[in-house]
């Protein structure tokens, strides 16, 4: 996941960061290229966010988990997968019936 922050020069920022649907951690944070510190806060839920604070200017952030969280579940991918092979199953046999 990367982004873009920007602001006046010589101030401070803070980002907000929802990681835990998307990615699972240990996290690698860099802005510009460079490892960056960022806190993780773990909500009563389970929710990650992670927070860090940087002097403005531009940067671009990019963060980094193990593991990509899918954006359906993996079952899904099977029944898909079934439904596919059911319709090519029925289609070629009322071809070869003609």
């Amino acid at each position: 996941m990367s982004f873009a922050v920007q602001g006046e020069s010589s101030t401070r920022g803070t980002s907000f960061i929802k990681v835990s649907n998307v990615l699972e951690g240990p996290y690698i944070v860099t802005a510009d290229g460079v490892s960056t510190d960022f806190d993780i806060l773990e909500d009563s839920t389970g929710q990650s966010t992670m927070v860090g604070s940087y002097s403005y200017d531009a940067h671009d952030v990019v963060v980094v988990g193990t593991v990509v969280i899918p954006e359906f579940p993996v079952t899904m991918v099977g029944v898909i997968a079934a439904i596919i092979g059911l319709v090519v199953v029925v289609t070629r046999t009322k071809i070869y019936q003609r």
